[in-house]
């Protein structure tokens, strides 16, 4: 996402804020690897366009499909290279920190290559939007063979230099030996066995009070002034090479990185270039990882000023809590909203969440909606929630409301979203009523997309008679004496501010002296909306109960069926046994026959006895008899 896609137009601060919309960049935000994916997730703002908001909501669709699949792309935090690339450009050199910093923006634009073109036939948008210049590869390769991870300059950033380092080690080695040699020889002149350094030269903690001379060059004393730190006259020379050497060392250093830093000339645009695609992947690997969390997915762009919202829930609420109550809410061009129901009923929260689903469509992120949802492109949203007071100004509330009307309505027009709570409250109930009649006629005469809260129960019936005009309620448990929290459209809701009142044990004399204080009319209103709520709140119990009742005939229909398939597989079983019995009675007595019919012919038989035999044969396969029972 570039900061370039965003519009030039000056979006309604105010409305943002009463959105939230600061607070849910910064939940995204929290979760980015590096502080510029943070700005940019911070300072997000609606696309200039519907197409640039398509093509934001195209990447992050696909980036979820890989992220379904266990293929996050290769991340990491970079941070901000502009200075040290300006600085090049103007030729100078480059620290080692900067050029480590600008080899992680490399290696991780290197990381996201790979990735575009693993996912390329199926993340064809993603795979472009990562794409970076393949000849960085080899500046990350000269950049890999001079630095290390902790940015030290390797011998194999140059020749010359592991040269010069070799020959720094093996005079510091000769050194060490020397100092070791002068310790034992000078040893009852130190104040201690070792050797220290001083301004880079090796020298020997000698007694102030030392029975004999340490011939050498003094670099130093303690605080006490009863050490002195002598470099002995035998290591000087040697000192003096060592010190050579590292200069040498210093100079090699200084050409390689004057090389790298003038490596980076040529590819100045390119890493510029990397370093944003580091970025975009960050805030897109962000924003899908946040998506995936609520349940979030791309949503079709509905036509202009068209929000149908279904299965709505505040994204906020969403990354919060477990359970949250979901509603469905719409809206057309032309076409307004009216939501009522008690205080605490998630009036505002439903409005919010309208307003955050708009304004995240627009900025092209995914929205914790069902699947057949649509929602169009808004250029601008205005909101009016709470107070606008101004002490500054010595306005009251109700002029601070009067003046955020007055400029919502001069910038309101087709395809843009207009949300107010409880508009034009805080004043006297029948000029308020008649002022919110007005505005509203007005808003629907500028073809906006309207959603308004109230309380008044003349703007209530009018949303039920008016064409332009949908009515909507927050649903109230009279059993339980509290909101349900889910918005029903088609009907209006009950304040029933008098009855959250002797819930909250208000004195029940107040309560009933407030009633008989009601205009006949507002009583008969208020008692109406009541009434129809309690008529609803029957119907949705009856509705449950014929459920639970069609629940339970079923589960009996399913037992009897069960019952039915157990006594037939029984009766099968016995049928099979009863078959395989009578096959059986049948087979011994025509076995008893044959045997018969052998020993008539042969003539070894008594006829008496014989016809016994075949009586008894006989009286086998007899009516009445156990095969015939079986037959039957």
């Amino acid at each position: 996402m570039k900061s370039s896609d965003t519009q030039d137009v000056d979006w309604h601060a105010p409305s943002l804020k009463h959105l939230e919309w600061p607070q849910l960049l910064e939940r995204i935000a929290l979760r980015c690897r590096s502080r510029l994916a943070e700005e940019k997730v911070r300072s997000l703002l609606p696309a200039q366009s519907q197409e640039v908001a398509q093509l934001r909501q195209t990447l992050l669709g696909e980036l979820l499909d890989r992220l379904g699949e266990d293929a996050e792309p290769p991340v990491a935090a970079v941070t901000d290279i502009a200075l040290p690339l300006e600085r090049a450009k103007r030729g100078a050199v480059v620290s080692t920190d900067e050029l480590v910093a600008i080899q992680k923006v490399l290696a991780t634009a290197s990381g996201l290559r790979r990735y575009a073109r693993q996912h390329a036939d199926e993340s064809p948008h993603l795979s472009q939007a990562l794409a970076t210049d393949a000849s960085l590869s080899d500046l990350l390769r000269e950049l890999n063979e001079a630095l290390s991870d902790d940015g030290e300059i390797l011998d194999t950033a140059s020749s010359a230099l592991a040269q010069a380092r070799a020959s720094t080690r093996s005079l510091r080695k000769k050194c060490q030996k020397k100092i070791t040699e002068c310790i034992h020889r000078y040893r009852e002149a130190l104040q201690d066995g070792f050797y220290a350094e001083r301004e880079g030269r090796y020298v020997l903690p000698v007694r102030a009070d030392a029975p004999f001379r340490v011939h050498g060059m003094v670099l130093g004393t303690s605080s006490s002034g009863s050490t002195f730190y002598v470099e002995p006259e035998e290591l000087a020379q040697l000192g003096n090479q060592l010190r050579l050497a590292e200069v040498e060392v210093e100079r090699e250093l200084a050409k390689v990185l004057a090389r790298l830093s003038a490596a980076l000339l040529p590819h100045a645009e390119e890493l510029f270039w990397a370093l944003e695609v580091c970025v975009r992947a960050d805030v897109l690997t962000t924003c899908a990882g946040f998506s995936r969390s609520i349940g979030a997915r791309p949503i079709e762009f509905g036509s202009e000023g068209e929000i149908s919202a279904l299965g709505l829930k505040h994204p906020l609420l969403l990354a919060d809590l477990e359970a949250v109550v979901a509603s469905d809410l719409e809206v057309m061009a032309g076409r307004g909203l009216v939501l009522s129901g008690p205080n605490a009923g998630g009036k505002t929260v439903a409005l919010k969440a309208l307003g955050l689903m708009a304004l995240m469509q627009s900025c092209g992120l995914p929205l914790p909606l069902k699947e057949e949802s649509r929602i169009g492109f808004f250029r601008n949203i205005f909101c009016e929630i709470g107070d606008e007071q101004s002490l500054a100004q010595s306005l009251s509330t109700f002029s601070g409301h009067i003046g955020a009307i007055r400029r919502i309505l001069e910038g309101s027009e087709r395809g843009v979203l207009v949300l107010l709570d409880e508009l034009m409250g805080g004043t006297d109930p029948n000029e308020g009523s008649a002022l919110a009649l007005a505005t509203v006629d007005a808003l629907m005469q500028r073809q906006t997309s309207l959603v308004v809260t109230t309380h008044y129960e003349a703007l209530k019936h009018y949303a039920m008679t008016e064409e332009s005009l949908a009515s909507g309620a927050v649903g109230f448990d009279f059993e339980k004496m509290e909101p349900t929290f889910v918005v029903e459209m088609g009907r209006p809701g009950a304040s029933s501010a008098l009855i959250v009142a002797e819930k909250h044990q208000l004195p029940t004399a107040i309560v009933r002296r407030a009633e008989a204080l009601l205009p006949e009319i507002d009583a008969r209103q208020r008692q109406d909306v009541i009434d129809l709520e309690q008529l609803r709140a029957d119907a949705e119990n009856e509705k449950r109960a014929l459920a639970k009742s069609r629940e339970e005939q079923e589960r009996l229909n399913r037992q009897l069926e069960n019952e039915k398939r157990r006594i037939e597989e029984t009766r099968r079983k016995l049928l099979e046994k009863d078959s395989d019995d009578l096959r059986n009675a049948i087979r011994e007595a025509r076995a008893e026959l044959r045997q018969l019919r052998s020993q008539a012919k042969s003539g070894d038989v008594d006829p008496k006895k014989l016809d016994r035999d075949l009586d008894q044969i006989a009286a086998q396969v007899a009516v009445g008899s156990p095969v015939d029972r079986k037959i039957r």
